[in-house]
């Protein structure tokens, strides 16, 4: 949700006209964009409000979001992080944090979860913590972790 006059806090790259899918190539610190914990950058954008983008130029896709209205829903795609495996470099301890939400997050994004088809079900995992943040000040929190419960 977005009020009128704002906008996402989101730069996208590529259109048919550019390198390829669209993508969120940076986020604004504090932005609708970030502060909802649920995109990346390099996540693929393949739907605003139900349009599919992969016949739009750059242009267009800009436009398409900057008057996208109040309401806006994001089709996204990215890519899962690699399964780790004890017995590898990957230090496993297990540790409790508690954070206090500040507007709607916890300043971080996860990625992963359990799927109807084995083969793509993934630990959650940490992929971004956000600076500033609650989990980022509280500090124990690092991308790559896996989140328990």
């Amino acid at each position: 949700m977005k009020k009128e006059g704002t906008t996402l806090g989101l730069t996208v790259s590529g259109g048919i006209d550019k390198d390829g899918k669209p993508r969120v190539s940076n986020l604004r610190q504090g932005g609708i964009a970030a502060r909802s914990d649920q995109l990346d950058v390099g996540d693929y954008i393949k739907a605003v409000n139900g349009i599919n983008l992969a016949k739009f130029r750059h242009d267009e896709i800009i436009s398409l979001l900057k008057n996208v209205g109040e309401r806006v829903v994001l089709e996204v795609e990215y890519e899962l992080p690699p399964v780790s495996v004890q017995g590898s470099s990957v230090i496993f301890r297990t540790v409790e944090v508690t954070l206090h939400k500040e507007g709607n997050t916890f300043g971080f994004v996860i990625r992963g979860g359990a799927h109807d088809d084995r083969n793509k079900s993934r630990p959650v995992v940490i992929t971004c913590v956000r600076p500033g943040g609650p989990a980022d000040r509280e500090g124990t929190i690092k991308p790559g972790d896996r989140l328990l419960s």
